[in-house]
């Protein structure tokens, strides 16, 4: 406890086990987790992961150890602030929809 009222959590090294951590909880809140340990990423048909142009590297090498792959991370463009661009998380999105991806995190 570190002084919060309630709660749980998992202090890491760094941003790298971070992200691992979060795409296998936002897998697990998606896809049955008991299916994934038996089929793997086959029970994650779709699934793909929409970040920032400026995110962190560590998404990609989350992505592709947790065996989503690189070539199913989505980018979005930043706005001048950092921010992600609505109108293009918007299109990110539609186009996701369009071709049946299940955006997860």
């Amino acid at each position: 406890r570190c002084g919060w009222p309630a709660g749980e959590g998992v202090a890491v090294a760094g941003a790298s086990i971070a992200n691992w951590y979060a795409v296998s909880l936002a897998r697990s809140r998606v896809w049955d987790e008991a299916l994934v340990r038996r089929r793997g990423m086959s029970a994650c048909a779709g699934g793909v992961i929409v970040v920032s142009d400026d995110a962190h590297f560590s998404w990609v090498k989350a992505a592709i150890g947790m065996g989503v792959g690189e070539d199913n991370v989505r980018r979005v463009a930043v706005d001048a602030r950092g921010a992600m661009d609505v109108p293009d998380l918007r299109r990110v999105l539609d186009a996701c929809k369009a071709r049946g991806e299940r955006p997860f995190l």
